[in-house]
């Protein structure tokens, strides 16, 4: 039976997990921000864009208002291309920017403006985005024209039709979401089985593997790698490679228990399959569990654990988990723990208890495992789930993901508000 132990992997969670992605945004707060153009004060933007911050069209005049860049003058029928406000980002050089979204609100006095777009400069503000209202709105900017942006690029948010010119219509607040990687701009370096072609890559780099390579040479980062027809990639123990972007995989990969294949890129993708393989600590007994995750999509249970017995691989059902009577890290009624069957697939971002399997070798022993698969990439969502009814801890088991190590204390910190303790 798992009992306390468990509580060195399972962390004390009560809501969703994640990542910010923002990228640009501005809470808006203070005396009057409207009379200034622009306005940026309190703005917060990732290190490597600029903006000037949000500012407005010489149609439409600054008002008064705080936490609110206010503007009044929105009369009209029909949109007038100066009455706006504006947003505008530029990356830095090398860098270019996906956006995923933009979220605001506004608040629209009583005869104010009714109408409202949002365009952009891509195209010369023609293309409506979205459906932008008078109490805000999220915007989505996943298209393709919204990526790989490498100059600045200008938003506006269009409002018309106020009854009365004195009536304001202000932003409250506003983020753009996405994310800010590099520009493979560096040309493409192809290793031949004994130097590259083109000189050692780094991250504004493409990186081609025509033969085998170890990273027992020496770590390699690149901006996108692809790895060639009979070519292996081996990351060796305590060695790594970082790709900026995406992973075309048309050999082999293979990451040993200590490697690290990293993906900087949330919207970097990985193509084709690869081998991970893991060796346990050393166990003593074949009933000490081992707490797993998969680093693959779509790897199952009874894949990676062929040899274990079908009834010593769990699953945690934390909805079922129920510590009342008397509290002590113990499920009352024990049905927390749920047999994983051989044709379940791993949920990524989830945990899994396993035992050795008894048929192989004695103990102490270390055991050799090895997940096939196209790796996970980008953020995983998690289900968090518990028993209302349960007053005490409410455990859930969450997992590492990724084909690499993930840093413990970042991740804690940027779900300090759900993560209680681990």
């Amino acid at each position: 039976m798992i009992k306390k132990t468990i509580c060195f992997v399972l962390l004390l969670i009560s809501a969703g997990l994640g990542f910010s992605q923002s990228i640009f945004e501005n809470p808006i707060t203070g005396t009057n921000p409207g009379v200034d153009n622009p306005y940026s004060m309190g703005q917060i933007t990732n290190p490597n864009i600029t903006s000037p911050g949000i500012s407005r069209g010489n149609a439409v005049s600054g008002e008064n208002g705080n936490n609110i860049y206010n503007a009044g003058k929105w009369n009209g029928n029909s949109l007038n291309k100066n009455r706006y406000f504006e947003f505008t980002l530029t990356p830095n050089t090398g860098y270019v920017i996906n956006f995923s979204s933009f979220v605001y609100s506004s608040t629209v006095v009583t005869d104010g403006p009714t109408q409202f777009a949002l365009k952009s400069s891509s195209d010369g503000y023609v293309a409506e985005i979205g459906t932008p209202t008078s109490t805000g709105a999220v915007i989505d900017l996943s298209s393709s024209t919204y990526q790989n942006i490498e100059t600045t690029i200008t938003f506006r948010i269009y409002a018309w039709g106020a009854g009365n010119p004195n009536r304001t219509f202000g932003i409250n607040d506003f983020t753009f979401n996405g994310d800010v990687t590099v520009s493979c701009g560096g040309g493409i370096t192809r290793w031949n089985g004994t130097n590259w072609d083109a000189g050692i890559p780094n991250l504004t780099t493409e990186a081609v593997f025509e033969a085998d390579y170890n990273t027992s040479i020496g770590n390699v980062q690149a901006c996108s790698i692809t790895v060639n027809p009979g070519a292996t990639l081996t990351i060796n123990n305590d060695t790594y490679i970082e790709v900026q972007n995406d992973a075309a995989i048309n050999g082999n990969i293979i990451v040993e228990t200590r490697g690290n294949f990293v993906q900087n890129d949330d919207s970097g993708t990985i193509l084709g399959t690869a081998t991970l393989n893991k060796t346990t600590p050393v166990k003593n007994e074949w009933y000490y569990y081992t707490y797993w995750g998969s680093p693959m999509t779509s790897e199952t249970i009874g894949n990676v654990f062929p040899l274990v017995p079908s009834d010593r691989r769990f699953s945690f059902n934390a909805a079922n988990f129920l510590d009342n009577s008397p509290t002590d890290d113990v499920d009352d009624d024990n049905n927390d723990w749920e047999i994983a069957t051989g044709v379940d697939t791993m949920i990524p971002g989830v945990g899994y208890a396993v035992t050795a399997a008894k048929s192989v070798g004695g103990f102490p022993r270390e055991d050799e495992v090895s997940f096939t698969g196209t790796f996970n990439t980008g953020d995983i969502p998690v289900a968090i789930t518990f028993d209302p009814a349960n007053f005490g801890i409410r455990w859930n088991f969450i997992a590492n993901p990724y084909p690499s190590a993930i840093d413990f204390v970042a991740f804690h910190l940027a779900n300090a508000s759900v993560v209680e303790g681990a």
